[in-house]
Order: C-alpha cells, then sequence, then structure tokens
C-alpha cells in the first residue's frame, strides 16, 4: 500500500489477506486444521471439519466506544454475524484493537463448537492502524452481512468517513507505532 493516504477496509478473506500484505503479520492458523493423524478416511474427514465450521452464529465484541471507528455507537457489546473462522492477529499497537470478541461466552446465537469458540474468544474483530498518512481498516466479520445487520454497517460507514481521524500512539521512546 501506499503510504500516501489512501485507506484500506479489508472485509473477512480481505482483512486476512490485507494483514499480511500491508501490515506484515503471518496469518493466525488454527490449532483445529492441523491433522495430527498420520491416515484418516474420507467420511473422517468430513465429519471432522464439520464439526469446526461456523456456519452462521451471532458473537459478541467489546467495541471501544472511545475510538473514532465506534462513533454513534453507545453501547460497549456489539452482535456481529459470523461465518468464518478467519482470525485477525493481534496488533502491537495497544489502541489499534477497536473491538475484540468477548473473552467468556463470545457466541450468542447460532451453534459454534467448544474449541472454536476457546480459539476466537478474546480476538480482533475489527483492527484500525495507520500506515503513513492512509489508514488500513481489517474486519473479520461482514458489516453488510445481506442488509441485515443495520447495527454494524455503521463500522464500514465510519470506516471510509473516519478512516483519517485517529493516529497511532507514541510508543516509550517517543515514535509512533508502525505496523
Amino acid at each position: 500500500m501506499d503510504p500516501g493516504g489512501g485507506t484500506f477496509i479489508g472485509i473477512r478473506h480481505g482483512a486476512e489477506w490485507a494483514q499480511q500484505a500491508f501490515l506484515g503479520r503471518a496469518p493466525v492458523m488454527s490449532e483445529l486444521s492441523i491433522m495430527k493423524e498420520d491416515r484418516l478416511a474420507v467420511d473422517d474427514l468430513r465429519a471432522r471439519e464439520a464439526r469446526d465450521v461456523i456456519g452462521g452464529a451471532i458473537f459478541l465484541s467489546d467495541l471501544d466506544l472511545s475510538h473514532p471507528l465506534a462513533f454513534g455507537y453507545d453501547r460497549k457489546l456489539l452482535p456481529s454475524h459470523r461465518d468464518t473462522a478467519i482470525r485477525l492477529a493481534t496488533p502491537e499497537n495497544p489502541v489499534a484493537s477497536v473491538a475484540r470478541y468477548v473473552a467468556d461466552a463470545p457466541v450468542k446465537s447460532g451453534y459454534v463448537s467448544p474449541a472454536r469458540q476457546a480459539e476466537l474468544a478474546g480476538s480482533p474483530m475489527l483492527v484500525a492502524e495507520r500506515m503513513g498518512d492512509g489508514s488500513v481498516i481489517l474486519m473479520t466479520d461482514n458489516p453488510n452481512f445481506r442488509g441485515a445487520y443495520l447495527g454494524t454497517n455503521r463500522l464500514l460507514l465510519n470506516g471510509l468517513f473516519l478512516s483519517k481521524a485517529f493516529s497511532s500512539p507514541r510508543t516509550q521512546g517517543g515514535a509512533h507505532y508502525r505496523p
């Protein structure tokens, strides 16, 4: 990304790609996807994969109401629709995680395996970082899912219109955090 001042908003797989392409963070691999068996029957593989699929569930996130991307929200707890197992890396910048899945029981509706819930609990749902004069905004969930989640589409609009309203904090050495 040209550090000249653009805004990139990555949603779902776009966020997963952008965290590596722009921010230099390796994808967060799921322990659930690592094969530990030497041999596995195809039927067993299908059953194993189906066990940890997120077919569609409502997750609850803790939103930083003081962040400009949370403009217009008045409740810290934000429900969102999730249907992937994508995880974002936790940023070094302490204010970059605008929303995180709650650590205690993040799933409010739908089925998600206990192992997958434990894996996603406390992980970032929305990350916003400055890069040069531009911004990189990453969301694991689709804020406009089928037009049904009107409460989360504001995150996308705020990302479009308020992407320059925040800055990176300074490190102990006085420089700004840089991805």
